[in-house]
């Protein structure tokens, strides 16, 4: 894949799974979060439960300008962009995208995903996480002041909820909003789609598909940290 950095990241091939004994920070900083998602590169096993992630979620600037550009970007056409982060066999630093894809205006289309998978990975780069954006039209506006009005609203659609459960090699999603951003996570609970299925919920309402599928979300507000939602 073109156009990527390397994130630098603390060297963790010897760290042990998280264990509920060890007490982890309410607020974490990226290095915690950049050494969390390397061990889940590792696999599941690594998944916290989900009364063990932190209250408070920071990202660097490098995130923060994914966010930022996609944001600018859909602002400008009204179409959704997308882009990845990945790790390389030693597992020792994340890769994103410096350049989101474009979609379409409410979608980015499942081939156009395969396609920059698979171009991550003919370079050797296995994705772990994604982020896409929101556009902010008339309709994407009415819609999302009405999930707001009937406490529905956590950034994300069900479908984006249903198709990162479905990717069982993604542990977070990001969605960059008109005036937020949010991260999702999978946690020890969350429900394997090939296993037992999804958990729909009632008159398409995200935040009931995340309490049911066990993710957990943080949303910020642009440039600043994250907190996370209760739910």
């Amino acid at each position: 894949m073109t156009n990527r950095e390397t994130i630098q990241a603390s060297e963790i091939t010897n760290m042990p799974p998280i264990q509920k004994e060890y007490s982890l920070p309410q607020k974490w900083d990226f290095r915690l979060l950049e050494e969390y998602l390397l061990a889940l590169a590792r696999g599941p096993e690594y998944l916290l439960s989900k009364n063990e992630y932190p209250q408070e979620m920071q990202i660097n600037s490098f995130m923060h300008n994914v966010f930022n550009r996609m944001r600018s970007l859909t602002r400008r056409d009204g179409v959704e962009r997308w882009s990845m982060m990945g790790f390389k066999e030693d597992k020792r630093a994340l890769y994103a995208q410096k350049a989101p894809v474009k979609g379409k205006n409410s979608e980015v289309p499942l081939w156009v995903i395969s396609k920059e998978l698979t171009k991550g990975r003919i370079k050797g780069i296995e994705p772990i996480s994604e982020t896409h954006s929101h556009p902010s039209d008339i309709i994407a506006e009415f819609q999302h002041l009405f999930l707001i009005i009937c406490g529905r609203s956590i950034g994300f659609s069900e479908d984006d909820i249903y198709y990162f459960l479905k990717r069982k090699f993604l542990f977070m999603d990001g969605v960059a909003t008109s005036r937020n951003n949010y991260l999702a996570f999978k946690s020890k609970e969350t429900r394997q789609l090939n296993e037992v299925g999804y958990c729909y919920s009632l008159l398409h309402n995200p935040k009931e598909a995340a309490k049911l599928n066990q993710v957990v979300v943080y949303k910020g507000e642009i440039g600043k940290d994250l907190a996370r939602l209760a739910f």
